[in-house]
């Protein structure tokens, strides 16, 4: 498989800004729509009897990643505000560190989310109903 390209730089490197856009606009939503959804589940199994403290790793897994969405759009800002600046005073090329590149903070951002997505995975699967409250067969809670 081979990549397309357009001929023209400028092109593909909008092409490229506008992918990574999109995959973090995906990364806020996935971290947001995390967080709700653990404390949607947990606030439903509190009326079961089951301790919602359970809650705070996971929710806190999506919430570091939520920050480091946030930080990475402001690396993103920075980026731009050097690239400005150094075609404003006529250099070509802006030379970013490593831990400022946009596919450092993505990468990080991926791995928060694989993180997160594991400790509910495992704090879910930690859950335990009070014995008092089951299910019958056709798997309604009574």
């Amino acid at each position: 498989m081979s990549i397309q390209q357009t001929g023209d730089p400028a092109k593909d490197l909008q092409r490229a800004r506008e992918a990574t856009d999109s995959l973090q606009k995906l990364l806020l939503a996935a971290f947001t729509g995390g967080i709700a959804i653990m404390l949607s589940f947990a606030g439903s199994l509190a009326g079961k009897g089951v301790n919602p403290k359970w809650v705070v790793w996971p929710a806190g897994f999506f919430t570091f990643g939520l920050i480091l969405s946030a930080v990475s759009l402001y690396m993103a800002e920075s980026r731009s505000l050097r690239r400005r600046s150094a075609a404003l005073s006529g250099r070509e090329t802006v030379v970013i560190a490593w831990w400022m590149q946009g596919r450092t903070w993505t990468w990080l951002c991926l791995v928060a989310l694989i993180a997160s997505v594991i400790a509910s995975l495992i704090a879910i699967s930690l859950i335990r109903v009070p014995a008092e409250i089951s299910q019958n067969e056709l798997g309604v809670w009574v």
